[in-house]
């Protein structure tokens, strides 16, 4: 079964892939529970920032993400 998931995330976009780490995150508590707790950023490939998850109810504390699909391995 991780196989099959791994090789479906491969085959999806890059933006598709840095939208789903955050969605990841958030999923396992990161940003607790407010409504907007993460965000991706950016541009598929840029070398940048691909994403944001807010550590507090006032979005204070931030830990940027940087989602690199090249290195997906079981």
């Amino acid at each position: 079964m991780a196989e099959e998931l791994l090789r479906r995330v491969k085959g999806c976009s890059p933006s598709f892939f840095e939208k789903l780490v955050v969605q990841l995150l958030v999923a396992l508590g990161y940003g607790g529970s407010i409504k907007d707790a993460g965000e991706a950023v950016g541009q598929a490939g840029d070398g940048g920032i691909d994403g944001l998850i807010k550590q507090d109810r006032l979005g204070f504390d931030t830990v940027y993400i940087q989602a690199m699909a090249k290195s997906l391995s079981i």
